[in-house]
């Protein structure tokens, strides 16, 4: 790994001018620090309700008197949170502070009001952790949210505190971080405008409106995606639109309104047709279940709101080219193959190294999988995560595709050099490579192609450049099946012991299978095994595999 010197002026270069000055800024300043929350304007709101009724799911309130988030429970006598939790996660104290909770049908209104009624207590302006922007963000729209369901609970002290959250939120945009943080701050400036209605709050919501109409063109691509290109944000980002649409769509102006809707159609087409046949998304870059609505759930919601301009006649597709994203198969087998960028430039803080990895699904079973995301934690399974090895894609003499480092930073990464796919009724062709291998001392380009013949999916790496290097190429199953290895083949079963699928390798490589470690949702690790690859020589070299489904073998 070079120095921290060289990875810090990476990613310094990487950035917008604008970051690195609001960075600055803010870094002059203590968290809440710049504005003041008192009002001076009647904190009324003006009785905008939804058009459809808000998503509604569990969200960490696990028992009268406890908590869960990313799958860690903690309780508190009498069921009040202490709302500083060094014991437990960071992230897991920001879900506290975020209030999800509050569209958790089954958490007792008493209780919910109680709860605010604590935060506003505890956590005056500038306490660490409840008023970061991000989190602040969440806040708002949650309590928003609530009061609308229960408009009763909406006394002076809760609206004092919400317009003086919005007016803090107006004065602490995320502008050195942008990209779904910056998102956030712009739906709760909206939400908060549209809530009160008048005085102070118009600027807030005149605001939202012109950074939303500038975001949706920077953070929405061409085919649908979300431009940080991991499918758990791009629902996260789906949700954000629909709730926009719900709750602000009457207030926006007329080209606003209908350019929303377009974007949150386009958002919708995407996450429905990138599934695997049982409903869930790959787990490229940054990604979990748990974390985003049930896709189920976000596409009725879509649905319910967007009605005929949904409905209408949008081709399935197989192929989102700018986000990177390719599908060969039918509805019996699925491969989801990767090969975009990395995300922005100036915010590739939930990279992976999946560059030409992909997930594979047959008969509703995935087979192979991505390894996920435990968590955003310093330590070994975070880097893990992120490394290349953990994805199904070929590492070369030990190198990672990109440099990801620290948490959430990047600094040279590889990018596409040539992406060709063709595909009909019953076949498909991808041929994709990339260039993270080109910094080496001595270069090297891996290209991956792959095809499928309506039955199985045929696999080959060819790794080109001079001199002599070491390629490991891994394959992850899922902890629900076990692989068996007799010779150059892998038998797939599930926990009945019946053959889900065969991988029969082709090439030079020695083969091994190995235990390794999925992570479906934060805070869940589950044994699995994933077969490896290994050669050591010259290149060029040709590593190969194909994956049939076991049925009718």
């Amino acid at each position: 790994m070079p120095s921290k010197a060289f990875l810090y002026a990476h990613a310094m270069v990487s950035l917008r001018p604008s970051q690195i000055l609001w960075y600055l800024l803010r870094r002059g300043l203590k968290v809440g620090e710049g504005c003041s929350t008192e009002t001076d304007f009647a904190p009324v709101p003006a009785g905008q309700q939804p058009h459809s009724a808000f998503l509604t799911y569990p969200m960490g309130a696990a028992a009268p008197d406890g908590f869960c988030f990313l799958n860690r429970e903690k309780r508190f006598d009498g069921g009040i949170p202490r709302w500083q939790n060094p014991d437990m996660p960071r992230l897991w104290s920001y879900n506290l502070h975020y209030f999800d909770y509050l569209q958790d049908p089954a958490l007792p209104v008493a209780r919910k009001q109680a709860i605010i009624e604590d935060w506003i207590a505890e956590n005056p302006q500038g306490t660490v952790t409840a008023w970061e922007p991000y989190t602040a963000s969440l806040r708002i729209v949650n309590w928003i949210k609530f009061l609308t369901q229960e408009p009763a609970a909406a006394g002076t002290p809760v609206l004092t505190s919400l317009a003086g959250q919005g007016r803090w939120m107006r004065h602490n945009l995320e502008l050195h971080i942008l990209a779904n943080h910056f998102f956030k701050n712009i739906k709760a400036l909206l939400f908060a405008g549209c809530y009160f209605g008048h005085g102070e709050a118009l600027e807030w919501f005149q605001r939202g409106c012109r950074d939303l109409s500038r975001e949706l063109d920077e953070q929405q691509l061409s085919d649908g995606g979300h431009y940080e290109r991991s499918p758990m944000y791009h629902a996260i980002f789906l949700e954000d639109l629909l709730d926009i649409l719900n709750y602000c769509g009457p207030a926006l102006a007329d080209p606003l309104r209908r350019k929303l809707q377009r974007a949150a159609v386009s958002a919708a087409v995407f996450l429905r047709d990138l599934r695997h046949p049982n409903g869930d998304f790959p787990l490229f870059n940054d990604a979990a279940f748990g974390i985003a609505p049930d896709t189920q759930q976000l596409l009725a919601y879509a649905q319910d709101l967007l009605g005929d301009a949904l409905s209408g006649q949008h081709e399935v597709r197989t192929a989102f080219a700018e986000s990177g994203y390719f599908l060969l198969g039918n509805e019996q087998g699925r491969m989801i193959i990767d090969c975009g960028e990395t995300g922005p430039r100036y915010q590739p803080g939930h990279t992976h190294c999946d560059t030409l990895s992909y997930e594979l699904s047959i008969g509703g079973q995935t087979v192979v999988v991505d390894t996920g995301t435990l968590n955003y934690e310093p330590g070994d399974a975070r880097k893990h995560d992120r490394s290349t090895a953990a994805h199904n894609t070929v590492v070369v003499d030990g190198q990672e595709q990109s440099e990801v480092w620290g948490l959430f930073r990047v600094a040279r990464r590889a990018s596409p050099t040539m992406v060709r796919f063709d595909a009909d009724s019953r076949h498909a062709h991808f041929c994709g490579s990339h260039d993270g291998y080109r910094r080496l001392k001595q270069a090297v380009t891996h290209q991956r192609e792959v095809s499928f013949d309506g039955h199985s999916w045929t696999l080959s790496d060819l790794l080109s450049g001079e001199g002599e290097h070491t390629l490991d190429s891994y394959i992850h199953f899922h902890p629900a099946l076990t692989a068996s290895l007799s010779a150059d083949e892998v038998t797939l079963q599930d926990g009945q012991g019946r053959p889900v699928a065969r991988l029969h390798i082709t090439g030079p490589a020695d083969v091994m299978l190995e235990p390794s470690v999925y992570h479906p949702r934060f805070g869940i690790e589950q044994a699995n095994q994933r077969l490896h690859l290994h050669y050591r020589g010259p290149l060029p070299a040709t590593l190969g595999y194909r994956i049939t489904p076991a049925t009718g073998n």
